[in-house]
């Protein structure tokens, strides 16, 4: 049994993505993403400052995408019996890699969360 844990969110690189960053199984993460972000990811990540990146919306899209870009290029690699948990916005992660949901609707409800938490800490 192999187990996989999603991690939450954290300081992020400007290399994030270079491993898989021209993989194709990844390129329909990096489009949804894209369309939540209003930039591409992969560009996004080399051309913010680190308090753009470290933004509560970003942050969260950003962690679900690499997670869902990596898994995306191992899937076929992964045995059947596979248990799979995450922290945090990891969880997001986990449920697409379960098969609970699309990486689409994962990256969707994501975005969704990041705004909830936003209009949480405004009241």
């Amino acid at each position: 049994m192999l187990a996989l844990l999603c991690g939450g969110q954290g300081t992020l690189s400007d290399k994030i993505f270079d491993l898989f960053a021209d993989q194709t199984a990844a390129e329909p993460v990096f489009a949804a993403a894209a369309a939540l972000l209003g930039a591409d990811p992969r560009e996004l990540i080399r051309t913010r400052s680190a308090d753009e990146l470290s933004a509560n919306h970003s942050s969260q899209i950003l962690t679900v995408t690499s997670t869902l870009a990596i898994h995306a290029c191992i899937a076929d690699l992964l045995t059947e019996q596979t248990s799979v948990t995450g922290y945090s916005v990891g969880e997001m992660a986990a449920w697409t890699i379960a098969g609970i949901w699309t990486a689409d609707e994962a990256l969707r409800l994501t975005d969704i969360r990041a705004l909830d938490a936003r209009r949480s800490r405004a009241r």
